[in-house]
């Protein structure tokens, strides 16, 4: 897997929204596992490589617009607090 991918995959299966950091101070957030895109780890012929899979994986907003990301530019990873009435 790629650097930070494992935690990606682990923040999603959670299943709750989160905001990811970039190393660059940007926020991305992600309102559920629907709003990712990552690289496939296995095809037909069995698991592919991590010099052969993409570095970059795309996340969702509402609408149309979204981001490619690097697996490498992720900084950290924020739990979004919910909200209580």
């Amino acid at each position: 897997m790629k650097k930070n991918e494992a935690e990606l995959r682990e923040a999603l299966d959670q299943g709750e929204p989160f905001t990811i950091v970039l190393s660059s101070g940007d926020r991305v957030r992600v309102p559920s596992h629907d709003h990712v895109f990552l690289p496939p780890l296995e095809d037909e012929e069995g698991p592919i490589a991590d010099s052969d899979r993409d570095d970059f994986f795309q996340v969702w907003s509402k609408g149309v617009h979204y981001r490619w990301i690097a697996f490498e530019a992720i900084a950290m990873f924020e739990r979004l607090k919910a909200k209580t009435d």
